[in-house]
């Protein structure tokens, strides 16, 4: 990659429109076939459990959950729009992942065949070969296929639209230059990873155009300054996000040279998975490293390519000078996501999606250099792409539900225990509690110290199981882990309600209440806080009502359906408690709007039939 390309003639243009069509179409045929996969993990929390998405007003005020939407506000705001065009539908939402993937593929296509040197058609095949293995490599489902990583592809996408519109701009246009700085601002309210772009754009000029970086920055300092202001309202951003409440940043739990041994790990795994993608890991999860002699290995591997890339970046030779910016370009993305602790996942295959980038280049010139024509290098990518992306459609596979999705994560990572309590809560959705029981536990005994999702979830197992005992001691776990979970209290509350102490259960609604009134008045609009109050206060009324405080039941009822008036149990419980103080009417008239809200409700017929014959009596 010596020098900056000069334009195509315009009888070229015509090839280019039809290599962006093949990527565009060999895109398509990968991934077509996942737009019916379900949210899957975080995509719940950043879609159905996001009120913010619900309005465009709020879109750009992402919630403060750490999801990745976090400190992300265009992330927000495009699930903002799939949501004002299909709801919680999953189609749009994978159609825009899609649509975002296909530009950056062309965008990396525009932005190769601008810098290779030579006969047009040549540098049109290398950079046809580069950008359609990247856009059906295997390694990139994650950031397609999981609606939630969108962050990562669409601040990809802004990433090489500034450096595009940083090279067209180089020749003189300005509004190539705006948009090279609008898309770096873009970014930068995309995703953090974005930090690198303007000092990337400077290397780029002193590598293929002007030769130093002082002749570079006399030059195109306008630009340079323009693209570096960027870095302001990032500041503001990730400081607005508090180490994106306790999952990310150097203020997390896990240790920051424990999770550089992992990263120097990770990258050498990273590599070996662009080479050879399998086996592909949904989720990593806190993995650690023994500093054993594979540690070693990767630590001397990694060095001899980081060394590597600095003599070839500081090389005269213009094509080792090229080789030193790919590598340069792979470092220089993945840096903030090796250097600052992800405390919940230390690794990540989505974080590749746009340093791969520089791999498939490489691979495209090493071709090139073998002696193939043109149509020889397209068809050799042509053959390695289609293996490629049959990897891809076997990958894509996983995703078709959170069963198949933990399933396959498991089966790779048997020691991640976040994978073993997710794989639980989805064989707890389909019903499978024996299955989902057995998941809780081994994720437990994979992690026993501190864990609260586990304990929460397998004291709701053992509920749903009956299994009283049980439920209350790991929901009593729960709360000494997370004593603000609501939800624990909730089912604390339930367990010790059926084991028959009422007025045990009855305080531990009364705590569910009041943290779920204190979420509430940070947004109120929370859907799952507002479902989960209902319930609290439902739960509570009919505590009290076992103990005789028939008044006080009544008012936790009518609370239960002001925060959710379809509750039809909350109708027929109130209308029970009228009973009890032979209130026929007034009962009647409750049983009737639990019919009217659930016809086939089996307890409100028999009830209603028996107060309307006391009424005549």
């Amino acid at each position: 990659m010596p020098s900056a390309a000069s334009h195509y003639p315009r009888s070229d243009r015509s090839w280019i429109f039809l290599a962006a069509a093949v990527i565009g179409a060999a895109a398509w045929a990968a991934y077509a076939g996942s737009f019916s996969a379900p949210f899957v993990f975080d995509s719940n929390l950043v879609v159905v459990n996001n009120p913010t998405i619900r309005h465009l007003a709020t879109a750009l005020q992402p919630p403060h959950n750490g999801s990745t939407v976090e400190g992300r506000p265009l992330v927000n705001l495009s699930l903002a729009l799939n949501y004002a065009l299909s709801g919680t539908r999953v189609g749009s939402y994978h159609a825009f992942n899609l649509a975002v993937h296909i530009l950056c593929g062309w965008t990396l296509l525009g932005v190769v065949r601008r810098t290779l040197p030579g006969p047009g058609r040549r540098r049109l095949a290398v950079a046809f070969a580069a950008a359609l293995l990247w856009t059906v490599h295997p390694l990139q489902t994650e950031s397609v296929t999981y609606v939630a990583q969108r962050a990562e592809a669409l601040a990809a996408l802004f990433y090489l639209l500034t450096l595009y519109g940083f090279i067209r701009g180089l020749s003189g246009g300005r509004l190539w230059s705006a948009l090279s700085f609008l898309s770096c601002l873009a970014g930068v309210y995309t995703k953090e990873t974005v930090v690198s772009a303007p000092v990337v754009a400077l290397l780029y000029d002193r590598t293929f155009v002007s030769g130093s970086f002082a002749e570079a920055w006399r030059r195109h300092k306008a630009i340079f300054l323009a693209l570096a202001a960027t870095w302001i309202p990032l500041a503001f951003l990730v400081l607005g996000a508090a180490n994106r409440s306790g999952t990310a940043g150097l203020g997390t739990d896990f240790p920051w040279l424990r999770y550089i041994q992992v990263q120097v790990y990770a990258v050498p795994h990273y590599l070996r998975l662009a080479l050879w993608p399998t086996p592909l890991v949904f989720d990593y999860g806190r993995a650690a490293v023994e500093l054993g002699p594979a540690w070693l290995f990767s630590l001397a591997l990694l060095a001899v390519l980081v060394i590597g890339t600095g003599v070839a970046v500081c090389a005269r030779e213009p094509v080792t000078r090229g080789l030193g910016f790919l590598g340069a370009w792979f470092f220089a993305i993945l840096a903030p996501t090796c250097l600052i602790p992800v405390a919940t996942q230390t690794m990540a295959e989505h974080r590749m999606y746009l340093p791969l980038a520089a791999l498939t280049v490489g691979g495209a010139l090493l071709l090139a250099r073998s002696g193939l024509r043109p149509l020889g290098l397209v068809a050799v990518s042509g053959l390695i792409a289609t293996g490629l992306a049959a990897g891809t459609l076997a990958r894509n596979r996983a995703y078709r539900s959170e069963l198949s999705l933990w399933s396959d994560t498991v089966a790779k990572r048997p020691g991640n225990d976040r994978a073993y309590n997710n794989l639980g809560n989805a064989y707890f959705v389909a019903g499978r509690i024996p299955e989902a029981v057995a998941s809780y536990e081994q994720a437990l005994r994979l992690h026993p110290v501190g864990n609260a999702d586990a304990e929460y979830n397998l004291g709701n197992g053992y509920l749903a199981e009956g299994r009283l005992p049980e439920a209350i001691v790991h929901s009593r776990n729960a709360i000494r882990f997370a004593p603000a979970n609501p939800e624990a209290h909730n089912n604390l509350g339930m367990a010790l309600d059926r084991s028959g102490d009422a007025r045990a259960a009855a305080r531990e609604f009364q705590e569910a209440i009041g943290l779920y009134r204190a979420f509430l008045q940070g947004d109120p609009a929370d859907a799952r806080m507002v479902n989960g109050i209902a319930i609290a206060c439902y739960n509570l009324g009919n505590a009290l009502a076992k103990a005789g405080q028939m008044e006080g039941a009544i008012g936790q009822y009518r609370q239960a359906l002001e925060f959710k008036p379809d509750l039809p149990e909350a109708q027929l419980n109130w209308g029970n408690a009228l009973f009890q103080e032979a209130k026929f009417a007034e009962a009647a008239a409750h049983y009737r709007e639990a019919l009217r809200l659930r016809p086939d409700f089996p307890q409100a017929q028999y009830i209603l039939k028996v107060t309307l014959q006391r009424q005549r009596r």
